[in-house]
């Protein structure tokens, strides 16, 4: 699988391995923090910020 890896701002990137969602901290020297997001987890986040900002967060599944 190829990389998705992509910047997302206040050096955090984000990344797919195929089963969870990948965030880093990366200071140019490479990832400092590693972060794996289960499904579950990036849904119970997904809920947070919709409870948060008072937003609906809208998600489909694209084919990778």
């Amino acid at each position: 699988m190829t990389s998705r890896k992509r910047y997302i701002g206040d050096s955090v990137y984000a990344d797919y391995d195929g089963h969870m969602l990948v965030l880093t901290t990366e200071n140019g020297l490479g990832p400092s923090n590693t972060i794996h997001l289960e499904p579950q987890v990036l849904e119970a986040l997904f809920l947070y910020v919709e409870k948060t900002y008072g937003v609906k967060v809208t998600v489909t599944k694209a084919e990778l």
